[in-house]
């Protein structure tokens, strides 16, 4: 259900345009280095990994299209 919603949000998020503050702090990639020791993942990577999961690929592009989005959660929540 978590994966789920995660799922929505991820689609929400697409969908805003690129001005927003928050899609602008949760899709963005630092720079700058980083210390010795395993790679911080930001919420992004994070989000991928739950979509990689249940088998969606080319998510970005379904997004975009939320005709096409609405219906993967949902067909999620059928599985569960």
């Amino acid at each position: 259900m978590e994966k789920v919603r995660r799922t929505e949000w991820v689609g929400h998020l697409a969908g805003i345009s690129d001005d927003m503050t928050v899609k602008e702090v949760l899709l963005r990639r630092p720079d700058g280095r980083r210390g010795a020791g395993r790679q911080k993942l930001i919420w992004l990577d994070c989000r991928e990994g739950d979509l990689k999961s249940m088998g969606i690929k080319g998510w970005k592009e379904k997004a975009e299209d939320r005709s096409v989005w609405a219906i993967i959660p949902r067909e999620e929540l059928v599985k569960l």
